[in-house]
């Protein structure tokens, strides 16, 4: 199934008593694969000032195929989030700068370097508004403990490639 981008976070579905956690709230360390990593740090503080942006596409590229990542190495001392918790994520893009879709990768504290898919991917709107998903997460996957949450931004609304992101958040059901 498609998650269609929400305007307002999904929260019909938690229990009497369940709340929802931003995963990227406390001391997470932001890596970028393209421009800078300082950038990327910035779309976590909740300014709408602060953006990151990727680097051009190659000229000679289909801006439709581009890739970019932003990887959120998880505070060791919160001990990582559990995939079945996961329950929705938002994104802000600047309009004209949207990526085309976005998948949302894991990894584990045993396997640091190998990336599997946390939940079914998402295809944002071409729109400058906050865009909330709800997070269908891999059941075969739901009691690892991701150490780091990679966002994969594949294909771009804008002729050169470049996705521009000015804010990620990633929420949990917050254990009892």
């Amino acid at each position: 199934m498609v998650s269609a981008p929400q305007s307002s976070q999904p929260t019909a579905d938690l229990a009497a008593g369940q709340k929802l956690v931003n995963l990227l709230a406390n001391e997470v360390k932001v890596k970028a694969s393209s421009g800078s990593s300082k950038d990327a740090k910035a779309i976590l503080s909740g300014d709408l000032e602060t953006a990151w942006t990727s680097e051009n596409a190659s000229p000679v590229s289909d801006p439709g195929s581009t890739v970019s990542t932003l990887t959120f190495k998880l505070p060791s001392d919160q001990g990582g989030a559990r995939i079945g918790s996961l329950h929705s994520m938002a994104l802000t893009f600047a309009g004209g700068f949207s990526a085309m879709n976005a998948r949302l990768l894991y990894s584990t504290e045993s396997s640091p370097t190998e990336w599997k898919d946390a939940a079914a991917e998402v295809f944002p709107y071409d729109s400058n508004a906050k865009q909330f998903f709800r997070l269908e997460t891999n059941e075969t996957a739901k009691d690892e403990i991701a150490t780091s949450l990679r966002l994969q931004l594949s294909g771009s609304t804008d002729d050169y490639g470049r996705v521009t992101v000015y804010q990620v958040e990633i929420y949990a059901i917050a254990s009892t």
